[in-house]
């Protein structure tokens, strides 16, 4: 019963740690996807000038949170939060849309991160910070095991009760079974001990009768 109950306990913990996961991802596409319409708009009204105004001001005020680099047709930055273009990622597609958006590792960080080339060759990189995702789920992961230890120790102290408890009964039961044993062998040994002394007296009685028999016999001789 323990068991099933730590097996039950342990599948809805996996399912909330999945839903979580999926909620989490999607707050940070939903940021990345505000930050792209934000530098859409400005595209909209003054192209690469605007772009490039908007992210030296979101590096000023960066918050370690965000990726934001942009470069011109031959590779030089423009404006950015970091030195140059993040090694293996490749730009896709031309529009601000956030699908696809793709991760990549950086550092020790995760990042989610769309990546497209605008009108003229200027590659754009604007990535979210995977690292409070990360981080939340590490610390549920602690939480579950450290639940399921608990869950574990406390199903292994109620199986030793129980264990012990049938344990108990057994014996007692034991205890009542040698009492009754030993009740009916003394009751045995008292109905012998009556049944020879019953055969003692009889054996008497007929050794007495058969002595008086012979007496009278002698007698009428």
């Amino acid at each position: 019963m323990a068991l099933a109950v730590t097996l039950l306990s342990l599948g809805a913990m996996g399912l909330q740690y999945r839903l979580v996961a999926a909620r989490l991802m999607q707050a940070q596409e939903r940021l990345l996807s505000a930050d792209l319409d934000g530098f859409a708009a400005l595209y909209d009204q003054r192209r690469i000038i605007a772009l490039r105004q908007a992210i030296d001001y979101r590096v000023a005020a960066a918050t370690g949170e965000e990726m934001l680099l942009l470069l011109d047709r031959n590779g030089t930055v423009l404006a950015g939060t970091v030195a140059g273009w993040p090694p293996g990622l490749t730009t896709e597609g031309a529009g601000f849309a956030v699908d696809p958006a793709r991760v990549f590792t950086d550092g020790p960080q995760r990042w989610l991160a769309v990546a497209r080339e605008l009108p003229g060759g200027f590659p754009l990189l604007v990535a979210r910070s995977l690292q409070p995702v990360d981080d939340t789920l590490a610390a549920m992961r602690r939480g579950m095991l450290g639940l399921l230890a608990a869950m574990l120790v406390a199903g292994g102290c109620v199986g030793w009760l129980a264990a012990r408890s049938v344990m108990l009964r057994i014996g007692r039961v034991n205890d009542l079974a040698d009492r009754v044993a030993e009740g009916a062998l003394d009751l045995m040994h008292r109905i012998l001990a009556i049944n020879a002394d019953s055969v003692a007296v009889y054996l008497n009685a007929q050794i007495d009768a058969g002595a008086q028999a012979v007496m009278v016999f002698d007698s009428r001789k």
